[in-house]
């Protein structure tokens, strides 16, 4: 069951209006739950979603290579 009111990425990114990707991120945390692990690799959800000493994430988020994303993922558990 889906919490409505559950948010896992939170407001205070700087995402540009209307972003696909902050809407997509948003409604996947949705969906699975506080029991999950973000691998991001380098890009725009990184930038706008972490500007130091800031995150919009309220689950654990590891950034990573555009290369190695898939073998780090791979190694959570």
């Amino acid at each position: 069951m889906v919490d409505k009111n559950l948010e896992l990425f939170d407001c205070g990114h700087r995402a540009c209006g209307g972003c696909g990707a902050a809407l997509a991120a948003r409604l996947v945390l949705k969906g699975a739950g506080t029991n999950t692990i973000v691998v991001s690799a380098t890009g725009c959800m990184e930038v706008f979603s972490t500007p130091y000493p800031e995150t919009s994430w309220k689950v654990p988020w590891i950034h990573s290579l555009f290369e190695n994303a898939s073998a780090v993922a791979s190694g959570v558990e």
